[in-house]
């Protein structure tokens, strides 16, 4: 076990006693007695247990802390691990409570411990040192990113390589070791558009060796937007990069929550649907549902279904068009539906044929995908995976109505198939409520 684990370890642990102790005092008034102690040991050894999971998981990829999505999974999996237990061995009689309350205690303590983090300028120990390794226009350019990066990282050391050609000078092997050491450099970011002959190979090597994390330019945007730098990467850094799948059993578990997804949204609007039918037919002339083929995995086209919120026949004389903001195609009402996304409801009946998944880069037209994928690099990668109803993409960058935009929600989706897992996309779902309450992106 790594001293990073051990530590998020004994965090999780601090946080277990207080939401105990918090979950105790919420639901145990004055003079009641304490619960026994074997339900609050269950209770301990179960979000552990599920914590540390999460952690292992999120370990697999590039995070070295835990995020949102994390806890919400985490808290979610004590929650149905408690459930047979309390049913098949009595766990927990008549402190139902006490459950709940504890669930909720570690759910907003860890939960808040993620959200205080982001305040990188409070807690300066949480400051990653990077020494930017590259030519003049790399080291331009990496500056710039940590510069936009909120304060989460800062250049501590900078190293500028010599022109190709240049007789580079003598130093100790140990020179760029020392200079990390020294300067409390976690993160050496190489940009170079040129290696041979200029990249100080056995130098950079001592550091990974001592445990100074080693990145390309495009590895450290990455890490630093959450999404792909599309322009600074080759077919191979694809072939080569981590990322880009995953198990069998996550596909298995990903479809599984699709269906029930699908089935408990639908189980929850089913009783508005008729209204909203009902709605439209009286603002505007023409069908309630609206019928449009998408491109899905592998660019296979498939039907999606919406709630039509255009008037009849809006691309008649003109064809497929992008939509712009104020579109004066859309109805009155239209404009509402788009903004709560109601007219993509739907679509959980695509979810359920298995067209799309609950999460995934947003399918688009034919007519706009044949296009994009002459003029934008990497575009036909992004149907590796099923369209989603929401996505990476949808709750990080408003709607896209160009090529620039589509451009912009690529570096999105890419990232999102890069680092497809279970805790990014508890995190889509949890920004996606967010996204719709504030009506934003919708056109």
């Amino acid at each position: 076990m790594s001293r990073l684990s051990i530590i998020h370890l004994l965090r999780d642990s601090a946080w277990v006693a207080l939401a105990l102790l918090f979950a105790v005092l919420s639901s145990s008034p004055h003079g009641v007695a304490a619960p026994p102690l074997r339900d609050l040991l269950a209770l301990a050894v179960v979000l552990l247990l599920c914590a540390a999971t999460v952690e292992a998981l999120e370990a697999r990829g590039d995070e070295v802390s835990p995020g949102v999505g994390g806890t919400v999974l985490a808290v979610f999996a004590a929650a149905v691990v408690l459930v047979p237990l309390h049913f098949g061995t009595g766990l927990l009689l008549q402190r139902e409570s006490l459950a709940l309350w504890a669930l909720l205690w570690f759910a907003l303590l860890r939960g808040g411990c993620v959200l205080a983090s982001s305040y990188w300028h409070v807690f300066p120990a949480l400051v990653r040192g990077v020494l930017v390794l590259g030519n003049a226009e790399g080291i331009r350019r990496v500056t710039a990113l940590v510069a936009d990066a909120d304060g989460r990282y800062r250049v501590k050391a900078v190293v500028q390589c010599p022109d190709p050609g240049a007789e580079a000078a003598e130093r100790d092997a140990d020179w760029l070791a020392d200079l990390a050491h020294r300067e409390g450099v976690r993160i050496i970011v190489v940009s170079l558009s040129e290696r041979r002959g200029t990249f100080p190979l056995d130098a950079v090597l001592r550091c990974r060796l001592r445990g100074v994390r080693v990145l390309d330019a495009p590895t450290f945007y990455e890490l630093v937007t959450r999404k792909l730098n599309i322009e600074g990467i080759t077919p191979g850094w694809f072939i080569f990069a981590p990322g880009f799948g995953g198990a069998r059993w996550e596909e298995c578990a990903r479809r599984l929550a699709d269906i029930v997804l699908a089935l408990l949204a639908l189980f929850l609007v089913a009783p508005f649907l008729p209204v909203v039918a009902l709605a439209i037919s009286l603002d505007s002339l023409g069908p309630i549902l609206f019928r449009q083929v998408r491109v899905g995995r592998g660019g296979k086209p498939f039907a999606l279904y919406k709630f039509r919120t255009m008037r009849d026949g809006a691309e008649r004389d003109t064809g497929p068009v992008w939509a712009r903001v104020n579109d004066s195609r859309v109805t009155r009402l239209g404009g509402f539906l788009r903004r709560c996304r109601i007219d993509e409801l739907p679509q959980l009946f695509n979810v359920l044929r298995g067209d799309m998944g609950f999460i995934g880069p947003r399918p688009e037209r034919p007519e706009f995908v044949s296009e994009l994928v002459r003029e934008v690099p990497f575009y036909d990668q992004r149907h590796a995976v099923k369209p989603g109803l929401t996505g990476w993409a949808q709750v990080c960058f408003p709607y896209g109505a160009s090529k620039s935009d589509a451009l912009e929600k690529l570096r999105y989706d890419l990232y999102y198939i890069k680092n497809r897992t279970l805790m990014l996309d508890m995190e889509i779902l949890a920004r996606t409520f967010s996204v719709v309450l504030l009506g934003a992106g919708a056109r």
